[in-house]
């Protein structure tokens, strides 16, 4: 059973969603794809909300969530996708007690 599930809301600025999936796919879709400890990965549109994007992972450890975070790689995301993001993101942590 996997030991973590982070479920993530952004807020892009206006018009900025499609721009700010186009900088997840270049970073984060690919490490997401080659990561057999993060064994879900759910990038989503909301769908009464053009400026919302909606984010689950499941990771098979907290370990292998730490490790992931931590990487140079993240900051270079973030600093890339800082000007389209409106705020902070929200971010919860659970722990998974079914996954499919």
């Amino acid at each position: 059973m996997a030991d973590l599930a982070l479920f993530i809301t952004v807020r892009t600025k206006p018009g900025q969603r499609d721009a700010l999936k186009d900088l997840w796919e270049q970073h984060l879709k690919p490490r997401a794809a080659a990561n057999d400890a993060q064994s879900r990965y759910v990038f989503s549109y909301d769908l009464h909300d053009e400026n919302m994007v909606r984010m689950a992972e499941v990771y098979e450890t907290e370990a292998a969530f730490k490790e992931n975070a931590g990487g140079s790689w993240f900051a270079d995301y973030m600093a890339a996708a800082g000007p389209l993001i409106d705020g902070a993101p929200e971010v919860h942590m659970a722990a998974p007690q079914w996954v499919k």
